[in-house]
């Protein structure tokens, strides 16, 4: 399933840990590990990109960076020169948000109509610009 990684199997059991305790009797006992508490599992969203002259795309957030420029190791690839290459990035926040964050581009982002946006954090129906495509966010 995407977005599952093995750190979320139900058997997380560590082989050979021990308390460092050392119990004299009781013998065969094993001693009791509590379990380990697992982050809460990362909401449901989606960028819809209204892409020029070539209508529009829906990319599913599943993992908590995204980086979105010109250079083909993003995650969104978006090809416009007034785009960096390296220009911003989405990132899931350990308080349940997204943030999306300009890294140092020439140009910036428009969000909600605002120019030269440095960081927000996005909300669901939240509009943002870089170069001529528009994103939007949504989550569920």
């Amino acid at each position: 399933m995407p977005g599952i990684d093995a750190a979320s199997s139900p058997n997380q059991h560590a082989r050979g840990a021990h308390s460092g305790a050392h119990h004299q009797s009781g013998a065969g006992v094993a001693p009791t590990i509590p379990p380990t508490p697992q982050a809460p599992a990362m909401p449901q969203a989606w960028l819809t990109i209204r892409l020029p002259q070539a209508g529009q795309q829906t990319y599913r957030i599943e993992k908590p960076l995204v980086n979105i420029g010109r250079q083909l190791s993003n995650d969104i690839i978006v090809e416009d020169k007034r785009v960096s290459r390296y220009h911003a990035q989405i990132k899931y926040q350990p308080d349940g948000q997204f943030g999306i964050y300009d890294l140092g581009s020439t140009n910036g982002i428009t969000i909600n109509n605002t120019p030269h946006m440095r960081q927000h954090i996005l909300r669901n129906g939240d509009q943002f610009t870089i170069g001529s495509y528009d994103f939007y966010f949504e989550r569920r």
